[in-house]
């Protein structure tokens, strides 16, 4: 395969997703949840991102601390735009999970978002988890202190991760001992 097709399909498989163009995103009022304190190790449950770590304890954040990081996160995820970071896409409607958290002796206020949908009918007591699903689905950990956010963790997607795996061992140059070449830290993955 020419360099040139290669580098073209590296840029759409493993660029592409998370250059989104804008981080127009949509946080509907009604569509927040405050979860209770005893579902915090729940909601840090998620199978296919990374979520906070070192975490001692979990509080209830009040209505105004979600309001501030709201409005706060939209300055922070254009930001991230004029900077070429990833940032979740934009024009969804999100729904939205928030514990407080304990991380690292820091107290925190840990976002899940997630396109909305009708049938999450538990959604304002039980921790929405969704495996795979793509950047759609991510979230991110907000200092109440510093007033910072912590860089947003998205969900991967098994089809791509699956396709990357085996593309990345297609030998497209076969060193002198006939491996394939692969990239660092992706030996074994499939």
């Amino acid at each position: 395969m020419a360099p040139y097709k290669l580098f073209v399909l590296f840029f759409c498989l493993f660029v592409a997703p998370f250059a989104w163009a804008d981080a127009d995103i949509l946080l509907p009022s009604d569509a927040r949840f405050i979860l209770p304190a005893s579902a915090g190790a729940a909601l840090l449950r998620q199978c296919s991102r990374a979520t906070p770590t070192n975490v001692s304890g979990f509080w209830e954040p009040a209505l105004a601390q979600i309001e501030e990081l709201e409005t706060r996160l939209t300055a922070y995820l254009a930001a991230r735009v004029k900077s070429g970071e990833a940032v979740p896409p934009g024009s969804i409607a999100y729904h939205r999970q928030y514990v407080g958290i304990i991380s690292d002796g820091a107290r925190r206020i840990y976002g899940n978002f997630y396109p909305g949908e009708d049938f999450l009918l538990e959604e304002a007591m039980t921790p929405i988890s969704v495996c795979d699903g793509g950047p759609a689905f991510w979230g991110i950990a907000y200092d109440i202190e510093t007033k910072t956010f912590i860089r947003p963790d998205f969900n991967g997607s098994a089809f791509l991760r699956g396709l990357r795996s085996r593309l990345l061992a297609i030998p497209h140059g076969l060193s002198s001992g006939g491996a394939p070449h692969v990239l660092p830290g992706n030996a074994g993955n499939a």
